[in-house]
């Protein structure tokens, strides 16, 4: 794998597709181990791919409740690995791909996306045909979900969007729930906008105190050591703005 990422170059860029396709061997490998799957087959059936990511945590216990799945298992289509370049699969691996307690894979990108598409067809009318037109469209890359999506879709982590909007009041009980918010929100995978407007000035008043106001510079270091200590479990760095 080393030996073909360091082959890619612009006049024989291809090489990134015999890197990416050398870490799929591997990762099958891997997950194969760690799911005890079939020597040759690198995807199991849905059912049992659900079954080892419920019993190690991984996965909302209901997911899959409701839909075929011997349907669903023979919708997936393996060769849609073929798409990925090098950075986009070692990216899935590195960021969003599910893990057991030691650290081993135990999911590949096609099961990955057919539990996203089921985790959001699940209230659906038809979550049967809808699951596999939401698989369709971001297995093949036609529409790519955000990290939130990607990390928590399908998980006990149920936080799905980017990006949120918060203001803190202008008193110390509502500055420092305002701090609590962040930290769940980035602890989920969302960056944040954040209004500090209503904070008095430094050297305003506080309670007929003149000049007793520090103004807004001492919450926002607060604030950044919360992005700092808020890491996402390490899937990206927090931000802030």
């Amino acid at each position: 794998i080393k030996t073909a990422v360091e082959k890619i170059d612009i006049d024989v860029p291809n090489w990134t597709f015999v890197a990416a396709r050398l870490f799929l061997f591997d990762l099958y490998h891997r997950v194969g181990k760690s799911t005890h799957g079939i020597k040759g087959e690198p995807y199991c059936h849905l059912k049992e791919y659900l079954k080892y990511g419920k019993e190690a945590g991984r996965l909302i216990p209901n997911l899959g409740e409701g839909y075929d799945l011997d349907d669903l298992n023979d919708y997936i289509d393996s060769d849609r690995d073929l798409l990925f370049n090098y950075l986009g699969i070692k990216t899935l691996y590195d960021r969003y791909l599910i893990k057991n307690k030691e650290g081993n894979p135990i999911e590949l990108p096609q099961h990955m996306f057919m539990a996203i598409a089921m985790f959001l067809a699940q209230n659906e009318e038809n979550k049967q045909q809808r699951a596999k037109e939401f698989y369709d469209v971001v297995s093949k890359f036609e529409v790519m979900l955000a990290t939130p999506t990607l990390s928590n879709a399908r998980t006990n982590r149920h936080q799905l969007s980017s990006c949120y909007i918060g203001s803190s009041p202008d008193n110390i009980e509502g500055i420092f729930d305002g701090y609590k918010e962040m930290a769940l929100l980035s602890k989920y995978g969302g960056g944040i906008g954040w209004d500090w407007n209503q904070i008095r000035a430094l050297g305003g008043m506080i309670d007929d105190h003149k000049s007793a106001a520090g103004g807004t510079v001492p919450f926002l270091k607060i604030t950044n050591d919360i992005a700092i200590a808020v890491d996402q479990l390490g899937t990206r760095k927090v931000a802030i703005a």
